[in-house]
């Protein structure tokens, strides 16, 4: 029997029919899996965070699965905004409400990138400003800089919807929404990554007697 329940919902005005959504981060990495999520009944779907230039990421192994969840530190690879048009070609092909993911190191990257994505007119543009692997201080842990960010996207995004994407690992979370707040409408999405994880295993030798990187390497977790 069909079930005759609602689960629609929306997001800054653009509807989903579901509130399932997938993450910016280990796999939607490329169209084809985008796909096969929004096929799979996903009611919108992130792309893996869009940067200023091209970027490698951290060495393998950058996932890590210890049963009941994963570790990542994929260090924030991308090709880069200005290698992307065969890519969002495919995007295009995407039947369901795209958030389009995006990071910078500096407030003058988020701006043009931000303005390059607007311009291919995703339904949302997620500003990652809580990722630890940037060059200066995670945006999201500054007011000021924050501020700075969202308003200077504001003015580039076509009318596109935008929403932060704040950090857990301050304790200003509420302040720092609140300066970009001011600005008008903006959708906050909280993230659960922090700075820095490891994971100890017991069976494992005592490890104040080996390194961090022999027990795991102890990278930010990223999308």
């Amino acid at each position: 029997m069909q079930s005759q329940v609602d689960l629609s919902t929306s997001l800054a005005g653009v509807e989903l029919d579901n509130p399932t959504v997938l993450a910016a981060g280990i796999l939607g990495t490329r169209f084809s899996i985008l796909k096969r999520v929004e096929e799979s009944g996903a009611g919108a779907v992130t792309t893996k965070s869009i940067g200023p230039r091209a970027k490698e990421g951290h060495d393998n192994p950058t996932v890590f699965s210890y049963g009941p969840g994963l570790m990542n530190a994929v260090g924030l690879s991308t090709p880069g905004y200005k290698n992307m048009e065969e890519e969002w070609g495919n995007l295009e092909r995407i039947d369901v409400p795209l958030i389009a993911s995006i990071y910078a190191s500096t407030v003058e990257d988020f701006i043009v990138v931000a303005e390059d994505v607007a311009q291919h007119e995703p339904d949302l543009i997620e500003i990652n400003i809580s990722c630890p692997n940037v060059e200066e201080e995670t945006f999201g842990k500054n007011r000021d800089l924050t501020h700075q960010v969202v308003s200077g996207i504001k003015e580039v995004s076509n009318g596109v919807p935008i929403m932060p994407k704040l950090t857990p690992s301050t304790d200003q979370v509420v302040e720092i929404a609140g300066s970009a707040r001011m600005l008008g409408r903006t959708l906050f999405l909280p993230s659960t990554r922090g700075d820095r994880g490891c994971l100890l295993c017991p069976e494992w030798p005592n490890p104040s007697s080996i390194s961090m990187l022999e027990v795991f390497p102890v990278l930010p977790s990223v999308p």
